[in-house]
């Protein structure tokens, strides 16, 4: 981490040495903090800091279910802030401080919209972006002063920390605001009104019929007529002549070069939003301004940049899919069918363990069958043993007689040799002694 922290330091001060003279010679207002970090520290009662970070909580899926542009705003506009930046200290009162954005609402870290109530830089509207996508902070810097350098109509950058009731809240890019002030001071038109500025913020200008529904006349007070009736021109052109004579091609071809040059997907040749249409007063020509480029330089991008190019991409990635697709789903058959084989091969084994198991069973039905025939013999013999016994008693009856009548029988008495007789009273044996004489 410490190493990406110091490389990316290197590049940050590289940058800053060589804007300088990459910058030389353009009109830039932003100047005098080109190569510095603005301080603004903003100052609100924490109700109101609690009710926007309560505000702040948007998760992704909000942003796709609803919508963007109908996320709830936080917007207060009593904030204090002071700008401290070259050992120069300024006081704002009364600013109008507003949640910014729209897709990047879901982020971490949100946007504002500031509006003074004096110039700072020579303007009041300004903006500040997080680009928390964009780990190094440089891509909204490094593209503006770009279209800067190529002539282009085109917003500046630099670079503040924001501050809020004295607490940190982290490092943001410092940006123009596109409001009709800024046409104002950029162009100097005659009329005191603005009326032909056009954000187009919602995903699909595309300059095809019906397409001007994604845009919103900067001016409150003017809807799209104006740039409905240019789409309609637009469709009715059939040389480039003809475009040429209510574009401005030029400034419109170079923002579609830049676009390809800093890898953006989300301005006008994929996405169709993040730009204005303006219509220039002196010629009449409308004019192609591009802003919001966090999303360069690869950061965010999901799929092909678009344009003719896209159809041999997208070919190529059909062949390449269907060619994976193909191989993937006959390796998977090869799985499945030794998988399916596999079990084939278990199942078949269960079935001869459930067969042994049923002569298993037989084999333990027959041998209680013959536990029964075994205990009705023993039943048998049990009777032969009380029949034994009878007879035995009768024995010892007899042998009792003889003891007696030892002319008769020959038996004498005798203590050392033993043998047993039976005992009517006890039904036991008991212990005798007798010698054969």
């Amino acid at each position: 981490m410490k190493v990406l922290s110091t490389t990316l330091l290197l590049i940050f001060n590289v940058i800053y040495i060589t804007v300088g003279s990459y910058l030389d010679g353009l009109n830039r207002t932003f100047s005098e903090v080109d190569n510095k970090i603005v301080d603004l520290y903003v100052t609100m009662p924490e109700k109101e800091v609690s009710n926007l970070i309560d505000l702040a909580q948007v998760s992704q899926q909000q942003v796709s279910n609803h919508g963007a542009n109908k996320l709830d705003d936080f917007e207060y506009e009593e904030a204090v802030i002071v700008a401290k930046y070259n050992g120069e200290e300024k006081t704002f009162e009364k600013v109008k401080f507003k949640t910014g954005g729209m897709y990047a609402r879901s982020n971490a870290k949100v946007g504002f919209n500031i509006k003074l109530d004096k110039q700072l830089f020579g303007r009041k509207n300004i903006r500040l972006r997080p680009d928390d996508t964009d780990k190094t902070h440089l891509h909204s810097k490094i593209c503006s002063d770009i279209a800067n350098r190529m002539g282009v109509p085109s917003i500046q950058g630099t670079f503040a920390r924001l501050y809020m009731n004295d607490e940190y809240w982290g490092l943001y890019t410092l940006l123009d605001s596109l409001k009709t002030s800024w046409i104002k001071d950029t162009f100097n038109p005659s009329e005191d009104e603005i009326t032909t500025l056009y954000q187009c913020k919602d995903t699909g200008m595309t300059f095809k019929k019906g397409s001007a529904e994604k845009c919103y006349n900067a001016n409150d007070d003017y809807d799209n007529t104006v740039l409905e009736e240019f789409i309609d021109q637009v469709n009715n052109c059939d040389t480039a002549e003809e475009l040429a004579e209510i574009i401005d091609v030029e400034v419109f071809l170079k923002y579609v070069a830049f676009e390809w040059l800093i890898g953006s997907f989300d301005h006008f040749v994929q996405n169709g939003h993040n730009f204005y249409l303006y219509k220039r007063e002196t010629d009449g020509k409308w004019l192609l301004i591009e802003h919001d480029y966090d999303n360069t330089f690869g950061t965010g991008q999901g799929g092909n940049m678009g344009g003719p190019v896209e159809e041999k991409d997208n070919k190529d990635n059909d062949r390449g899919n269907r060619g994976g697709n193909n191989r993937g789903n006959r390796d998977n058959d090869r799985d499945n069918n030794s998988e399916n084989g596999d079990n084939d091969s278990e199942n078949r084994d269960n079935d001869r363990g459930n067969r042994g198991n049923d002569r298993g069973n037989r084999d333990n039905d027959r041998g209680n069958r013959n536990n029964d025939r075994g205990n009705r013999g023993n039943n048998g013999n049990n009777g032969n043993n009380r029949g034994n016994r009878g007879n035995d008693r009768g024995r010892g009856r007899n042998r009792r007689r003889d003891l007696y009548d030892e002319e008769e029988t020959g038996f004498m008495y005798n203590e050392e040799e033993t043998e047993y007789i039976y005992n009517e009273e006890e039904t036991e044996y008991e212990e005798k002694n007798w010698r054969f004489g």
